[in-house]
């Protein structure tokens, strides 16, 4: 019992806490769901390692000022359209995995409920 209080103050950078966050059989056993989805072609992520706060703040700022510039487009545009920009990519758990992989599945399961009708 002492170990799990001492791992759980570690720093959401360390390598155990990426370990336990990026486990997907972990997951899929918590869940009770298999992790048999192939992965598509997403882009890539930064790993959860190496993300530190620094990391995110620097990402909040990005996210902030791509808002920033697509209001000013809307504004001085002709047709006043304003377009959300991509977010800056961050880290994937395996809890984000698997209800990736959860909506897929509800996806297919409602297409093939749709074609044998």
């Amino acid at each position: 019992m002492r170990l799990f209080r001492i791992l759980n103050q570690l720093p959401r950078t360390s390598h155990f806490h990426a370990a336990v966050h990026n486990d997907d059989e972990r997951v899929s056993t918590l869940i009770g769901r298999d992790g048999d989805e192939k992965e598509g072609a997403r882009p890539p992520r930064p790993p959860l390692e190496t993300w530190t706060q620094e990391a995110e703040l620097l990402a909040l700022i990005a996210d902030l000022l791509a808002h920033q510039r697509a209001d000013f487009a809307q504004v001085h545009s002709k047709h006043h359209r304003w377009r959300a920009p991509k977010p800056t990519p961050r880290p994937e758990t395996a809890c984000e995995r698997a209800q990736r992989r959860s909506e897929h599945q509800r996806h297919r399961d409602i297409v093939a409920s749709m074609l044998s009708t």
